[in-house]
């Protein structure tokens, strides 16, 4: 998962520069265009921000494309967290039965030590762990993570997988939330010159401003917050 992520980062950034640097290709060939150069300011401004638009345009659904990439590799990932030890068997099935039978007969004295011999075999299946854990609550009135905070485990050694695997769910949940910021540029005015003017007839140049995509402080700073969360994913055990 973290290279394709770290790549669609990449591709949004080259799709920014080639954005950039077909726009400028526009303008400096209507500078090159002596037709072009004898209109009207204002008709020549508005002839090559019709072009600058469509291309916007363009960007924009590119990077809707990438947005949409983003999240189906974030939401792949949960779901192979979800299924990871999946077991469909009649056998496996049986145990669960009976594991579940031994909690509800528990009170609230059960220990993690005891809930560790009952459920090792399962700590790393996620659906069935979820199952026991709202067993142990709801029946045996115990907690057994803290709701607010994942890292604050009670039963460190039959739940601290489950743990684990709600810490990269909430990883994950932050990495779809700065892509909406790292993934989107804003459009900033730049000043281009669309008339290079003719200094010995007394014409100046003339200059416009163009909305552009552009880096702000958003979308560099989520771009450097999932690149850190990336590399806290990576040191997770499930």
């Amino acid at each position: 998962m973290k290279n394709s992520l770290e790549k669609i980062l990449k591709e949004h950034s080259d799709l920014t520069d080639k954005t950039n640097e077909k726009i400028e290709n526009v303008i400096e060939s209507y500078r090159n265009n002596t037709f072009a150069q004898r209109m009207i300011n204002h008709e020549l401004a508005s002839m090559i921000n019709e072009e600058i638009e469509k291309i916007v345009e363009e960007y924009k659904e590119s990077e809707q494309k990438l947005q949409v990439t983003f999240e189906e590799i974030v939401n792949k990932e949960k779901d192979r967290i979800i299924h990871m030890n999946e077991n469909t068997s009649a056998e496996y099935s049986i145990r669960i039965n009976n594991a579940l039978n031994f909690l509800k007969a528990s009170d609230d004295t059960l220990t993690d030590d005891t809930a560790h011999i009952m459920l090792e075999d399962f700590e790393k299946d996620y659906k069935t762990m979820h199952l026991f854990k709202q067993i142990i609550e709801n029946s045996n009135g115990l907690c057994v993570i803290n709701p607010l905070d994942p890292t604050d485990v009670k039963f460190p050694k039959t739940f601290g997988n489950f743990s684990n695997k709600l810490k990269c769910f909430n990883i994950l949940d932050e990495l779809t939330k700065n892509s909406k910021d790292a993934l989107k540029y804003f459009l900033r005015d730049k000043n281009f010159v669309i008339k290079d003017g003719d200094a010995s007839k007394g014409i100046g140049r003339l200059t416009w401003d163009f909305s552009v995509p552009s880096p702000g402080y958003a979308s560099m700073t989520g771009n450097d917050v999932i690149l850190e969360l990336l590399q806290k994913y990576e040191k997770i055990e499930i």
